[in-house]
This record gives structure tokens, sequence and C-alpha cells, in this order.
């Protein structure tokens, strides 16, 4: 994506800021709006298909609902522009073709300039024969190559180097951070090294006008030999920041050197050896943040915005200690197992024991405990204990996100004792948690579940869109996006979507029984097993019952008594009960847990859509109540004045 200027009706478009401007107003348009518009721009008054569309907004690699993307945002630029699909001004739907735009385009680009060719056509001079006239075009052609030629000469590109490189990744100023290398001689404080790096990381993504792939998309890579080039070529981006930290005593080094993946040279490198203290510690990251947009701002035409500056900061715990706590539990809050959360949980008990003032210790304490139910090792003080810490964290520290939209989870999680107000005060503090970091992914996900859970799918399919643009190796958003098509009946899409993420990841996830039904019913047996077989491995003796009630024609209701008794007994996955009453067909009292997602918007048979079991859950949920007040989702309506059906 150059750095040029769109001009069109009363509207100005820059790249690659996306900034759409009139003479009274301006926008700042995200990612996937401005590849879109800046697609139609260049394709001004010809049609540009969906697939055309879709090419330029993602990479081959990427698992997402292209369609879904592509309406969302197009809804974003016509809403930028005033404009309607009704009565179109600027982009016209064009029926099973695609879009056009309507307005002339003038394209200004700053960095070439292209002399004015003022000679006289002979062609049109001198009118002669149609062979002649063939020859004459054939040399106007290469007199056009000749020129395009010159221009790419001087800007130091050829021919080849266009096609090899990726057509919106190289001009953005853009930037992956790896992991750091842990150098300690012990080599065991790779949690350290990987502390530094995000620190890093999150400065640099806070940068006006700098594209920083996320922390799941960079480290990925750890492992990997590829090559710089390789990587920032998979991620889009044009350098690679990676480097080491070498923690011994009361030393630290840390080394960190920016290539240009284009050249696969080193721009620049430095080493920063001091005392090991916290103050140190942030002052090195800042130095290193401030040397890279500086670096980029004097090599790159388009670097980071004009005055865009890292934000200075100061260490929030001058504990050593503690922020080394802090890092090793963070670092298992990442990595989730059962067991990891559990020594995550002490680990950072330890931390604020250390400095109770220590904010972002309280609110990765927070973010652990309200995560334990979803692993199935909560108590029943979890939550509220998950609560408590992310209220310290927000009196110590109101910018933090996470710890807003920990608030969210703890208040949807209490909503069967809150009621209305449960959910509402769980919206509030999502809103909150996306103010203060709109990158925030994990909040996007949690509020994209809760709208999923009162059956707002479209606005939770937006959450978890807008989670892919901003983190899109994270698997959380495709899984969500996946079980929202089960729910919407679109068996197909959803596993399309959990069979990319499976192969993409190797990552499926908890839940995933929901999608068998669906995979058996398109003859996939193999798959329908694996997905029971995933969620019911602590509980294996229900694998082969569960198989056969989607699969044996033979399997009758004796059968089917004795795999209910066996769920019964089961002890091992509560939150998967539900799920395994649901495929055997067994309504009746089933327990009305809000797991993730909720069984209640499961497709089944008419039985189960009717059944007074799915009603009592929703009335649990104080569903109802919320939909009276801020309208029912599409698939539910009132009947009189105290009840509710939902398809």
């Amino acid at each position: 994506m150059q750095h040029r200027v769109y001009k069109f009706a009363e509207f100005e478009l820059t790249l690659p800021d996306g900034d759409l401007r009139t003479a009274n107003s301006s926008v700042r348009l995200q990612e996937k709006p401005l590849l879109l518009l800046s697609e139609l721009l260049d394709q001004s008054q010809r049609v540009v298909t969906r697939q055309q569309l879709r090419e330029r907004m993602w990479d081959s690699r990427t698992v997402v609902d292209f369609e879904q993307g592509i309406n969302v945002a197009m809804k974003k630029v016509r809403d930028a522009l005033g404009d309607s699909s009704e009565t179109p001004k600027f982009i016209e739907t064009v029926a099973k073709k695609g879009y056009r735009f309507l307005v002339p385009v003038t394209v200004v680009s700053p960095d070439v300039h292209v002399p004015a060719i003022t000679a006289v056509d002979p062609v049109v001079a001198n009118p002669t024969t149609p062979e002649l006239s063939a020859k004459r075009a054939v040399h106007r052609r290469w007199l056009f190559l000749a020129v395009a030629a010159a221009i790419l000469m001087a800007l130091g590109l050829t021919f080849s180097e266009i096609r090899k490189r990726p057509r919106d990744s190289v001009q953005i100023p853009s930037l992956a951070v790896l992991p750091f290398l842990d150098l300690s001689p012990e080599g065991n404080q790779g949690y350290f090294s990987d502390g530094m790096t995000e620190e890093i990381l999150n400065v640099l993504a806070h940068v006006q006008g700098l594209k920083v792939a996320s922390r799941t998309s960079s480290f990925q890579f750890r492992k990997s030999d590829i090559g710089a080039p390789a990587i920032a070529q998979k991620l889009g981006v044009r350098h690679i920041l990676q480097g080491s930290v070498r923690k011994a005593g009361d030393t630290v080094r840390i080394t960190a050197q920016l290539i240009d993946a284009s050249t696969d040279q080193h721009e620049w490198s430095e080493t920063f050896d001091r005392p090991l203290t916290t103050a140190n510690l942030f002052a090195i990251q800042d130095d290193i943040a401030k040397s890279i947009v500086a670096h980029l701002t004097a090599r790159m035409a388009s670097g980071p915005d004009e005055g865009a500056r890292p934000l200075t900061r100061k260490a929030d715990t001058a504990n050593l200690d503690a922020y080394d706590l802090y890092l090793k539990g963070h670092a298992l809050f990442v990595a989730r197992t059962q067991e990891n959360l559990r020594e995550a949980t002490v680990v950072l008990q330890e931390a604020v024991a250390r400095d109770p003032k220590f904010a972002r210790a309280w609110e990765s304490l927070a973010g652990v405990l309200v995560v334990l139910n979803s692993w199935n090792i909560a108590d029943s003080t979890s939550v509220q204990a998950a609560e408590d810490a992310a209220d310290t964290a927000l009196r110590l520290d109101p910018g933090l996100s996470l710890a807003y939209a920990v608030r969210g989870e703890a208040k949807s999680a209490k909503a069967p004792s809150l009621g209305l107000a449960g959910w509402e005060d769980a919206m509030a503090n999502y809103s909150h948690a996306i103010q203060n970091d709109e990158k925030n992914s994990t909040a996007l996900v949690w509020r994209g579940e809760d709208y999923a859970a009162l059956g707002y799918f479209d606005k939770a399919m937006q959450d978890y869109q807008r989670c892919e643009e901003v983190d899109a190796a994270y698997p959380q958003c495709v899984r969500h996006l996946a079980f929202i098509y089960l729910f919407l009946g679109r068996g197909d899409d959803a596993l399309r979507l959990y069979e990319g993420m499976l192969a993409r990841d190797g990552f499926i996830g908890g839940r995933t029984a929901l999608f068998a039904p669906a995979a058996a019913a398109r003859g996939d047996r193999l798959g329908a097993l694996t997905m029971l077989a995933q969620e019911f491995r602590y509980d294996p003796p229900l694998i082969n019952p569960l198989f056969r009630s989607l699969t044996d024609p033979s399997f009758n209701e004796h059968d089917r008594q004795d795999a209910v008794a066996l769920v019964n007994r089961s002890t091992n996955l509560p939150m998967s009960i539900p799920d395994a009453l649901w495929i055997l067909g067994k309504y009746d009292n089933m327990p009305a847990i809000n797991s993730d997602p909720p069984i209640w918007w499961a497709r089944g048979d008419a039985t189960w859509l009717k059944s007074e079991s799915r009603k009592q859950m929703m009335r649990h949920w104080h569903l109802p109540e919320y939909w009276l007040k801020h309208g029912f989702p599409s698939q539910c309506r009132p009947i009189g004045e105290s009840d509710f059906e939902c398809h």
C-alpha cells in the first residue's frame, strides 16, 4: 500500500494512514475497510468482484468468514461516506458480480514525479493504414513500458521485485517483534525474556501509524528457522525486531537488532548492560522502542505518524521480586493448562503480597481467577476473588484494560443472581476495556461470548471479526465464530472454520462435541469421533455411546438410558454434561450452565427447540428481562406479557 492520496467528490483519502477527510470532517478507517475502499478506488468505475476484495483484504493463510468480513467492511465504508446500498452515490452493488465505485477518482502519489509528455502522437497527427496503426500501437505499448521502467528505476525497484513483494505490506511502516532469546547461564529465564519482548511489543503497538504484529502472531515463530524474510512475508510486515536477554546475578544485558526483511540486512542494533532494577528494565524497553520508531521515521518514506512517539513509562513497581513473579505468572497464564493456571494463581498471589500496589500483577491475578471455571478447576469463591482483584487493580490504575474485561466476565457469570443488572454491568465493563485498549482481543472475545449467550449473533460476529483483525493468529476469534455458524444452522461453514483452525494451529479448544452432529450428518464418522474424543478425553467411557447415538441406527432407548446413567455419574467435566445430554436427546433436567458457548442456542430437533428445559435455562440466566429492555434477537419473539419463544 504505497503512500498516495485519492481525491473524489468532496473526499480525500490518504494512504497508508487511512484518513478520510472532507473540508469539515475526518475519520480514520480501520485496516479492512481501508483495504476494501482502496481496491475500489484503484478500479474506479469498473466492477470489482468479491473474490478480488477477498484477495486484497486477506492473505491465503487466513481462516475467517470472508463473506461476512466483506459485508462488515463494506458497511463501515458506506457509513463513512454517508452512502447507502439502496440509493448509492459512491458504491454500487452489481448483482451476482461485485461492486463498482461510481465516481471518477484522481490519484496523487507524492513520492513519484512523472514528467508530462507533450509530444504529439504521430498516429493521431498522421492517420494511416490499419497495418501501420497496429505497428504504432505496439510502439506505444513499448513506450509506456519504458516510461514505467524509468519510474521504477528512479524508485530503486524492478518489475520482478514488484511481483515478489506483498501488495499491502511492504510500504506500510510495519514490524514484528520476535521472542528474545534467553541467554541466562542456567537457561531457565524464558519467561523473563518473553516478558521483556512483550513489554517492548506493547509499547510499539500503541505508536500511531505503526503496524505491529500481535504477540500471538509473532511468538508462533519462536523456534522457526525459516529466516527473517520468510517470517516477515507470512506476517505481512517489513521489519523484524529480534534480540536476546541475559540475566545473571544483579546485572542484565539486553541486545536488540532491527532487520529490514526486504533486504535481510541489519539496520540497527544496540546492547544495553545495566544493573538489574525495574527502573532500568523499563528504561531499556523505552530506549529500544524510541530507537526503532526514530529509525523507521528516518529511513522510510512513509514512517509512523509525524509526532508519534512511544510513551515514556515509569516502572509500575520498584520491587524486582514482584516484577519477576508477575512476568512468570503472566507467562503461565498465556500458556494455559490446568496445572499452569494453578501455579499462576500461587505465583501472582505472591507477587501482590510482595508489592500490594502493583496494579498489573493484580490485573493478571484477576485474569487467572476468572478463567478457572472454564478449565474445571474453580471453587465457589473464584469469580468473586477475580472481581475483587480486578477492582483493586483499577483503583490503582484506571487505565488498565484487561481488569475491566475481567469485571465484565465476573458480572455476566453472576447474572442468575444479579439479573438484568449483571448483563448490563458486564457490557459496560467490556466497553471500558475496549475503550482503554481497542486491540484487546481477549475483551473482544469475551464480549462476543456474552452477545452470543444473549442471542445477538450479529453483534457477536462483529466482535469476533474485529478480534481476528487485531490478532489474526489468536485461535479463539475463529473458534467462537465457528460456534455462531452452528447456532445459525450453517453446519458446513462451521466445519470449514473448525477444520481450517485445526490445520493452521492444531488448536481446537473445548466444547468440540457440539460440532460432532454436523460432522456425522455429512458422513464424516472419523471427524465426529475425534470431536467427541477431544471433549470427553477425561471421561473416555462416554465417547463410544455418544458416537453410537450419532452414527449407529441400532442404538436404542435402552442404550440411551445406559449412556445417560454414565453421564450422570461423571464428575470430571461438569461443563460438558449439557453437551452429552443434548447429543443423547435427554433434555429434561439439563443443568442451566452458561458454558462457553451456551447450550441453549445449539441447533437440534423440534423437541429440543420447544423444550421447557431450554426455556428454563434462558429464564435462569434472565435473558427475557434483557430482551424486554434491549430488544429481542431475531430468532426470538415475545408471546403476551410474560412468555416468549425462540426457534
